[in-house]
């Protein structure tokens, strides 16, 4: 019933139909964006493309294993609706047929499994007044009065983008995963919204968002830290909310560092979870040999 196929086994046309038609639509499982980030990835079919699960795989040492790939937060079941029963043997298929690392499914999958879950913030779309008034906490209030001298502009991106993206980006330990990072924004960029936040003529904080139908998602909010006491993180995010919030949801994609969650929060954001399957090295060791004699 589930059939797994790679490479040119896969159709492309059906696929992105389905993502794109899909109850769970989200920008990770773009086969662009798969393709940009994973060195290999398959799928799990039901059906004539019913519902889809893209897999992404990672090779060492001749080994084959599924590990989620920087900056792909959520993965998962995609279709016409949530099928708990249909989500239950992508699940099965999955561990049966592949020693899994990680792998994050997204947060509009219903698992009758108990797995660990990660924290993610979303703002629903309403009234960008009463959101103000009722969803941000006092002191969020209080600093965005408080913002002065700041101009946000929505231009594409530019070697200004993606130079201030190498200088300022926080967050990742290697230079490779900003250069990896970096990549990824110049070849994506058509399909993505910046805002860049100017004082006096000078970026001092830039935020990279996706779209889908339903929501636009925080890919990534970078600030110039010399200029942290302008609060520009606050000015951007409330100047976007402003604009878009009453059209479609916002996204943060995160939150499960303390001080990223509590300022998700002060802006009204509710929780939402995912469920993950991860395992230890030795764990994946064993499962390793047993996926491999599986196939």
């Amino acid at each position: 019933m589930i059939k797994r196929l790679i490479g040119s086994d896969i159709d492309l046309m059906a696929y992105s139909r389905c993502i794109e038609n899909s109850f769970q639509q989200n920008i990770y499982a773009d086969p662009a964006v798969l393709d940009l980030k994973c060195k290999r990835w398959e799928l799990l079919v039901y059906g004539d493309y019913e519902y889809v699960m893209p897999v992404p795989v990672t090779v060492k040492f001749g080994f084959r294993f599924v590990a989620m790939p920087l900056f792909i937060q959520q993965l998962g079941i995609f279709g016409k609706d949530d099928d708990a029963q249909v989500n239950l043997l992508f699940y099965r298929k999955l561990v049966k047929n592949y020693a899994v690392q990680t792998y994050a499914f997204n947060e509009r999958n219903s698992l009758d499994v108990v797995l660990p879950t990660r924290k993610n913030y979303v703002i629903a779309k309403q009234d960008y007044d009463l959101l103000s008034r009722k969803g941000f906490k006092k002191g969020r209030k209080s600093d965005i009065k408080k913002i002065s001298g700041l101009e946000m502009s929505s231009k594409m991106a530019d070697i200004e983008t993606f130079e201030f993206i190498q200088t300022h980006f926080k967050g990742l330990n290697k230079t490779d995963e900003i250069r990896s990072f970096v990549e990824f924004v110049q070849k994506y960029s058509r399909k993505l919204h910046f805002r860049h936040v100017y004082a006096g003529g000078k970026l001092v904080s830039l935020a990279v968002l996706t779209e889908t139908d339903q929501s636009f998602g925080l890919l990534a909010l970078i600030n110039d830290e010399n200029f942290k006491n302008l609060n520009a993180s606050s000015f951007v995010v409330n100047e976007f909310l402003k604009e878009n919030i009453a059209e479609k949801a916002l996204d943060f994609m995160g939150g499960n560092i303390r001080g990223i969650e509590l300022f998700f929060k002060s802006f009204g954001a509710v929780m939402t979870t995912y469920p993950v399957i991860q395992h230890s090295r030795s764990a994946l060791l064993k499962n390793l040999f047993k996926a491999k004699f599986l196939r």
